[in-house]
């Protein structure tokens, strides 16, 4: 009996988390995956001194 109760118990716990899951909101708007693209300046100002050194 105990097995049982148990074994129900787990059910709808995981029941409920998956409820919770897709009953969630999604973010408004994405993260953009680039971290490059929000500070393109500092990029610029890197890469002539990155090629300068890889190319020795």
């Amino acid at each position: 009996m105990m097995k049982i109760l148990n074994l129900l118990l787990i059910c709808v716990a995981c029941f409920f988390l998956l409820l919770l899951a897709f009953d969630s909101d999604s973010p408004a708007t994405p993260k953009d995956p680039n971290p490059m693209k929000s500070n393109q300046e500092q990029f610029t100002r890197i890469q002539p001194t990155y090629y300068a050194e890889t190319s020795k």
